[in-house]
């Protein structure tokens, strides 16, 4: 099945990046249904209207985000109303809760807040369970519906999950059960990654095989339908198992593993703590595992060694070394990764030194330079990196590649003794 995308709002069209169309389908995805097309267009009627009318005769389904809110601007309901020429009601139990909402606040209630109430006559309520829009679905014409979402992910998400895949899966039964699994992987280009998955999978029935790259990860999805959901997940646990012996330790999870995650979870697994010394990326790395939860399980302590004098203090950096080589060097990164370890006790640790501008760079030392350290006491490596991008890009990229460089080293200390 197909199913259209309108993200609704100004500020989409200026610029700001969509992440409800992406989530929207993936999970879409999951259910078997195809995203046909994905719009965005501004908060206005006309153009609303429009659009509506031109994705539903593209698929039997268009869903809609954003345009929700108490605001003479959202305008999304007054549009699904003009379109399919229905008044507008109030959802009493919608009303309730955002009074009720206010009051636990001690909050004066505005009154342009009924606006999130509104809805079509004749349209089905999507209960909104983590905020105070109304979502719903109507029927715009013989077999075509709208369903409208919240533009905050939030909301939209839970409404998603709870009420449009069900019915979706009520409305247009599949023949059979698929399952989808997916791989996450780093350090493979798509194109590498496909020259060795050629010919996974060749003769199975109900097999598909997609690459979704969301930098610098590679998303790799594999789905099978069977006419049991025990022998789809069967069929796709073999596929996905040959995908992970091909791809190697490139791969570090599955089904929505993050690379953080994955990270605490092996070292977790082999009863390991961490510390990192952070220059260029500013406690980034920290950041990263320490959204987990569980990390003090395996996390120790970060050092934000941003000048030279910290280094110094805090990681016994020489001032020799610093003097010679500079702070971006592979000798600094060498002893700032010899001094978290010595200080914190930690068993594995990374370090990163590195010039991510878009100022400091040099001919000799270009921005974008990054020199990353890992390891443990009886084994280490210190390795340069030239990234692209912006400030924000190349400090994004050393977190995952510093990540990712231990994650490998754990994996290898198996093989020692």
């Amino acid at each position: 099945m197909r199913v259209c995308i309108l993200t609704i709002g100004d500020e989409l069209v200026e610029g700001k990046v969509d992440t409800n169309s992406a989530w929207m389908a993936q999970a879409l995805d999951r259910i078997g249904w195809l995203v046909r097309e994905v719009r965005h267009c501004r908060d206005n009627v006309d153009d609303i209207v429009r659009n509506l009318r031109e994705l539903s005769e593209l698929a039997p389904v268009t869903l809609t985000t954003g345009g929700l809110g108490p605001t003479t601007d959202d305008l999304t309901t007054e549009s699904v109303a003009r379109l399919t020429s229905r008044e507008l009601l109030t959802h009493e139990p919608t009303w309730e809760n955002i009074q009720r909402r206010f009051r636990e606040r001690g909050l004066e209630l505005p009154p342009s807040n009924i606006r999130q109430a509104w809805y079509p006559e004749g349209a089905t309520p999507i209960p909104n369970p983590v905020g105070t829009a109304l979502g719903y679905m109507v029927e715009v014409a013989d077999d075509r519906m709208v369903a409208v979402f919240p533009g905050v992910p939030r909301e939209m998400k839970a409404m998603v999950e709870t009420t449009l895949l069900p019915e979706l899966q009520r409305r247009y039964p599949r023949p059979g059960h698929r399952v989808v699994r997916s791989l996450h992987v780093f350090g493979h280009a798509e194109s590498r990654a496909n020259d060795l998955l050629l010919g996974l999978g060749e003769g199975v029935e109900g097999f598909e095989l997609a690459y979704l790259v969301s930098y610098p990860i590679l998303n790799i999805h594999i789905k099978v339908t069977r006419s049991s959901e025990a022998e789809a997940a069967e069929v796709a646990a073999r596929l996905v198992e040959e995908a992970r012996r091909r791809l190697g330790d490139r791969v570090y999870g599955f089904d929505g593993t993050s690379l953080p995650e994955a990270v605490g979870k092996l070292l977790a697994a082999k009863g390991l703590r961490m510390a990192t010394a952070e220059s260029c990326t500013g406690g980034l790395i920290s950041a990263k595992v320490t959204d987990i939860p569980g990390s003090t399980g395996w996390f120790l302590e970060g050092v934000v060694s941003y000048s030279n004098e910290a280094k110094q203090k805090y990681l016994g950096v020489s001032a020799e070394t610093l003097r010679e080589y500079g702070a971006v060097s592979a000798e600094t990164c060498e002893e700032m990764l010899a001094g978290i370890l010595e200080r914190s006790g930690a068993d594995v640790a990374v370090a990163v030194t590195g010039i991510a501008g878009p100022g400091g760079g040099t001919p000799e030392k270009p921005v974008g330079l990054v020199y990353i350290g890992w390891g443990d006491r009886e084994g280490s490596e210190v390795r340069a990196f030239q990234f692209a991008g912006g400030r924000e890009e190349i400090r994004a990229l050393t977190t995952m590649t510093a990540l990712d460089r231990i994650r490998r080293h754990v994996l290898g200390m198996e093989g020692r003794g």
